[in-house]
């Protein structure tokens, strides 16, 4: 079990949260195309819930790594139970502060724990109970394309990258890296 037991109740401002990151399907045998200049996809922020996007709660402060390898386990499981099946990469994470204080979206973070579909296994062994679970949600009626693009830029803006703990290839953010690494030569080739 996790050290941190989160507030069952709220989440604060100083918490972590991150949206958990799988793999997504891209061209294949494109050898022409030019890399996306972003290094989130926004599909990493669509969610089937009508105005929610689900997230974990990482940590009190800056994320913790019991709490990481606890959520693992329970992300890998999401990612297996999916149709096609994802490999889960890590999170995207950013400060509760930060993703709220936006002035032009209001948004809430709800806690929201998940009791499990398995309650004689016990907490710790149910996959399906994630008692570091919330979720995000705009406070007006936004677009569920809009609302994924926001989000998408407050994480890339004030957000990091966590790998899973689990992780033997950390392959998405060899990808990410290599983006940002060639935006970043782009830009200063343009600036000379």
């Amino acid at each position: 079990m996790a050290k941190w037991v989160p507030n069952a109740e709220e989440v604060g401002p100083g918490e972590t949260v991150g949206r958990r990151l799988f793999d997504q399907p891209s061209l294949v045998g494109a050898t022409d195309q030019k890399a996306a200049l972003r290094s989130l996809d926004y599909r990493n922020f669509e969610d089937d819930r009508d105005g929610e996007v689900s997230l974990d709660r990482l940590g009190k402060g800056n994320p913790e790594k019991a709490t990481m390898r606890y959520l693992t386990s329970r992300a890998e499981a999401a990612g297996k139970a999916r149709t096609p099946s994802k490999t889960f990469d890590g999170w995207t994470a950013i400060k509760v502060k930060k993703l709220v204080e936006h002035k032009n979206l209001k948004l809430a973070i709800v806690a929201s724990p998940l009791s499990g579909l398995r309650p004689e296994l016990g907490q710790e062994n149910d996959l399906s109970a994630n008692i570091f679970h919330c979720h995000v949600s705009a406070l007006d009626n936004t677009d569920p394309y809009f609302f994924a693009l926001h989000l998408q830029a407050l994480f890339e803006k004030h957000g990091t990258l966590e790998i899973s703990p689990n992780s033997a290839s950390p392959s998405l953010f060899k990808k990410i890296l290599f983006r940002i690494i060639g935006v970043i030569s782009r830009l200063a080739e343009k600036s000379r």
